[in-house]
């Protein structure tokens, strides 16, 4: 396995994002290899649903950009998500080929609203060959990376050089981890191995749950 340290970018110049009408009629019509720089704020949610591919992924870099109570889903492939303020706001992944990287999660509030902010980063469904890395997540109230409620054929990401911190609130309940793979005995009866890597990653501050991390799948 060979791990990228830099949030690679693609030759020539960045289109402006700076509204939520125009990331929504990005994530429908973006096309492989186009390079975003997301500005503002935003907090309505958004389903990603442009591919991109290995060799020409959809970069997005939200580094001057501040998302705040809302998802982003990416349902497509070949995406990759760098940078920005997560303030109690979630990416989710059920597609392939997809990266999230050196994102700053923070104040998550679980519960409410279907508890979708339980996770700062959520993979899920057939979501394979994706990577979270290089991602700050504190003061994150729920799980910070999970994989979770993954159906046939999801293996193969990769969670790593994350930094999950200040996740402390003295409760101790369960379903608070700081990472999980798997979330039931469905996952862990299965035959197929998820193969997930996670590697180099730095837990601190933490007492959340008696468990900083949780294993529920075979295979990793």
């Amino acid at each position: 396995m060979v791990i990228e340290y830099h949030c690679d970018t693609p030759s020539g110049s960045a289109r402006g994002i700076n509204s939520e009408g125009h990331l929504a009629r990005a994530a429908r019509e973006a096309n492989p290899g186009d390079w975003y720089k997301v500005q503002g704020n935003f907090d309505n949610d958004v389903v990603w649903k442009a591919d991109g591919t290995q060799e020409k992924p959809i970069y997005l870099d939200f580094t001057d950009a501040k998302m705040k109570n809302m998802v982003f889903l990416i349902e497509a492939n070949g995406v990759r998500v760098y940078r920005g303020d997560w303030r109690n706001a979630q990416v989710t992944i059920e597609g392939n080929h997809n990266r999230v990287a050196r994102c700053h999660f923070r104040d998550g509030r679980p519960g409410g609203n279907s508890a979708k902010f339980n996770s700062a980063v959520l993979i899920t469904r057939r979501a394979s060959r994706n990577r979270v890395d290089h991602c700050l997540v504190e003061r994150w109230r729920g799980r910070a990376i999970r994989q979770a409620r993954a159906q046939d054929g999801a293996m193969d990401n990769i969670m790593d050089h994350n930094h999950m911190r200040n996740m402390s609130d003295g409760k101790n309940s369960n379903g608070r981890e700081a990472m999980q793979i798997g979330s039931g005995h469905t996952e862990m009866a299965a035959e197929q191995d998820f193969n997930t890597h996670i590697v180099y990653n730095l837990i601190e501050d933490y007492d959340m749950e008696s468990e900083a991390i949780s294993i529920k799948a075979n295979g990793n």
